[in-house]
């Protein structure tokens, strides 16, 4: 009886880890549902119901991952545009200590019959009008001491984006190299745990038909379940 006992209290403790499960599961598809922006009523399906076998899965080289990165990590392309606008910005502020020259042109030419022209030069008459002209425009800020700041500024970003990309170099890889060390050491965890799970199945097995011939016990079943 006591025995007996003991398994329905492990069997509840089951229960009790399916129902905590089933309860994470819900959570987790919310919590999906959230970050793709729907609604928590809509009907979202998980097309597996169990994660895949890992077996048969080999990792490449991790030369070939870390090229892989190279080429299609999102933050090359941004360091690569945002050294581009330092350069560019830099490069604004170097030629602001320049003078601007400019050209501007002006012209009216309208007509319309049913006013005669005035000769009468005190009496503006804005019909019948042929005029123009062009003008050369200088414009020189002399502040040398602020373009120089500003330039100094904009070399402080170059810079700033030149040490992120260098850190990119060195950084990206040890990233990738973290997360393939972990995969190997994960699919090895698998492989043992694999082995143990079936180690703990023929316990089990071989714990409940000694059990139930009378001729082992409880304790030894019970600690295959655990």
């Amino acid at each position: 009886r006591v025995d007996l006992a003991k398994i329905q209290y492990y069997v509840s403790e089951i229960q009790k880890y399916l129902m905590l499960s089933q309860t994470g599961q819900n959570l987790a598809l919310s919590a999906l549902k959230h970050l793709m922006g729907f609604q928590l009523s809509a009907l979202v399906f998980v097309k597996d119901d169990y994660l895949s076998s890992p077996e048969n899965v080999s990792l490449d080289s991790l030369e070939k991952y870390i090229l892989l990165s190279s080429k299609n990590r999102p933050e090359w392309e941004q360091l690569a545009h945002g050294e581009q606008a330092a350069l560019s910005l830099k490069e604004a502020e170097h030629l602001a200590n320049y003078p601007i020259f400019f050209f501007a042109g002006y012209a009216n030419l309208n007509y319309t019959h049913i006013r005669t022209d005035t000769h009468n030069p005190y009496h503006f008459n804005p019909y019948n009008l042929r005029t123009g002209g062009i003008g050369l425009g200088f414009v020189f800020d002399l502040d040398p001491a602020l373009t120089k700041a500003k330039e100094y500024s904009a070399q402080g970003i170059v810079n700033r984006v030149q040490a992120l990309k260098a850190f990119a170099s060195t950084g990206i890889p040890v990233q990738v190299k973290k997360s393939y060390e972990e995969s190997k050491q994960y699919y090895q965890f698998i492989a043992y745990t694999q082995n143990g799970m079936n180690a703990a199945k023929k316990w089990m097995l071989f714990s409940a038909a000694d059990y139930m011939a009378g001729v082992g016990e409880a304790k030894d079943l019970l600690e295959g379940v655990g």
